[in-house]
């Protein structure tokens, strides 16, 4: 087992993205083996974090509170998409895959979904979170009942079915080191950018007239809402397709590091 060890640890640097890329950093590496085998000693899907279960077809689970919050009612943090700490500035300059406004280093392409190493949800919270995709924010609207409400202070959405809810808090935005809207618009980002031009990401826009989805300055702080489905577990760590978590997969993906 040492010697099978050493050898991966000696090819890690001739990782290339691929399939069995577990734990989301564009690389099939030993990082990989070690997330895998973390995940069979210790599969804890929401890593002690409370999420709702809105009897949606999908089977997606919502979280209570926003990412960086300490109750439904919080705001929590606000992020640039792809990126995962908040920060005092939001622009261009301070954006983490951009040299400029016009020069990604990273998500250049169109309708890219988020490496999990730069999902905010799944680096802060861990187990199966992750931020949500367009298609799970539309089968919000068209599932469930949303209501504009005052909760402890805090304007936002009631988003309710099969007898259970989630607060949407209006958290607002942050350009440079302003917050605006506060409490009377929220913006929450999604993993996916736009699809046709780069520099935007999908994400969910609301206040007291509408809700609906659009897209943003990649660069802005805006709120996440983390979510996870039980299935995602087989996605990510089924390696070798059976339909079990089990040691196997471990043995399946070696193979991938050389």
């Amino acid at each position: 087992m040492k010697m099978l060890m050493l050898l991966i640890m000696l090819t890690c640097s001739l990782s290339v993205r691929a399939d069995n890329d577990v734990n989301g950093d564009g690389h099939t590496a030993i990082g990989d083996v070690a997330k895998l085998i973390d995940w069979l000693l210790n599969p804890d899907m929401t890593n002690g974090h409370d999420y709702v279960d809105l009897g949606l077809p999908s089977g997606t689970l919502w979280a209570t509170t926003n990412v960086g919050s300490t109750s439904t009612t919080d705001y929590g943090q606000l992020f640039a998409w792809g990126e995962t700490s908040e920060k005092s500035i939001y622009n261009w300059q301070t954006y983490q895959w951009a040299e400029d406004d016009t020069t990604l280093t990273r998500y250049s392409g169109h309708r890219d979904t988020l490496w999990l190493c730069d999902d905010v949800a799944c680096r802060q919270w861990g187990g199966l979170w992750q931020l949500p995709t367009l298609a799970q924010f539309q089968e919000l609207t068209r599932y469930c009942r949303w209501s504009w409400a005052l909760v402890n202070g805090v304007y936002g959405y009631r988003v309710t079915n099969n007898g259970t809810g989630i607060f949407l808090p209006a958290a607002g935005y942050q350009t440079e080191a302003i917050i605006y809207d506060r409490n009377s618009t929220g913006y929450y980002w999604t993993c996916e950018n736009h699809a046709v031009d780069s520099l935007l990401a999908y994400g969910f826009y609301l206040s007291k007239d509408n809700y609906l989805w659009g897209y943003r300055s990649r660069s802005g702080g805006r709120s996440v809402r983390a979510v996870f489905n039980p299935s995602d577990a087989l996605i990510r760590y089924d390696i070798n397709g059976d339909g079990l978590l089990t040691i196997s997969d471990i043995t399946a993906l070696l193979p991938s590091l050389w």
